[in-house]
């Protein structure tokens, strides 16, 4: 019997033994199921450099160094293979902000700011790293535009001097009884085509100015209502930025070490 009592005990025991191994498998798998589900998920930062995100997003805007929502939009860039676009509104009459293009595409970015008052620049551009005094390293990336046409968009009224009846005189304009510029003073100007589209005189221009910005290795990430923007700093007051659809991506300027294909490093230059 004592035998036979023994042999129950032992099975007792080692019955106790797996339920208790079971339920540490079981709480211990919980746990780490747990753990799991509050662990955040990791985010794989992207990073890619200057030249290649200006190549890869159609559409800038220059804007204040503290880029919100109603932050008034100065300039807009649009890069178009080799080629540059810049739209410059009157800053008189802009009031354009970056709550206004949150959910416009590029394209119809590009169309308001075509219809608005300012100054519209194509030209070639291109990409310069700027070296420190060593020599060795990117002080700043230099972005020049060969400007070679100037389109300037002004509102009829503009036009309309002293006690003209400014409503009659746009109505004159747009039905072609008045011209702003007679054929005589076109032939002898250098417009290249001047056109009224609905009440504005629209007059394009042969342009040889140089514009450049300087951007800095500042890079700045902003997200306003669900749109993220990237850029760099451009100066100390504004920033260049896009929107992007990879809330995960870092920008690095160009170096001598690595560089994009078009960059070219110019040196020192004052």
């Amino acid at each position: 019997m004592a035998t036979e009592s023994k042999k129950t005990i032992m099975s007792m025991l080692i019955l106790i033994t797996i339920v208790l191994t079971g339920c540490a498998s079981v709480s211990s798998i919980k746990e780490e199921s747990e753990e799991s589900k509050s662990k955040p998920e990791e985010v794989k930062v992207k990073t890619e450099l200057m030249s290649d995100v200006l190549n890869k997003h159609k559409v800038w805007l220059r804007t204040s160094s503290n880029p919100g929502r109603s932050s008034i939009v100065e300039t807009i860039i649009v890069i178009k293979g080799d080629e540059l676009v810049r739209y410059r509104p009157d800053q008189l009459q802009n009031n354009i902000t970056i709550e206004h293009l949150i959910n416009l595409t590029d394209e119809e970015i590009i169309k308001l700011f075509e219809k608005a008052e300012g100054f519209k620049y194509v030209g070639k551009y291109k990409l310069g790293i700027i070296l420190d005094q060593l020599g060795q390293t990117t002080e700043r990336l230099k972005l020049t535009v060969n400007q070679k046409t100037m389109t300037r968009t002004e509102h009829l009224s503009a036009f309309s001097y002293g006690d003209l009846d400014r409503e009659k005189y746009i109505n004159d304009v747009k039905s072609g009884k008045k011209k702003i510029y007679t054929d005589a003073q076109l032939a002898n100007s250098d417009i290249i085509k001047h056109e009224i589209k609905g009440d504005y005189s629209v007059t394009s221009r042969p342009s040889n100015d140089e514009y450049s910005i300087n951007m800095f290795d500042s890079f700045i990430k902003r997200t306003i209502f669900d749109t993220t923007f990237i850029g760099v700093a451009v100066g100390t007051k504004t920033v260049l930025i896009t929107r992007t659809d990879e809330p995960e991506l870092n920008i690095n300027l160009d170096t001598p070490d690595k560089k994009g294909k078009k960059v070219i490093i110019e040196g020192i230059t004052k």
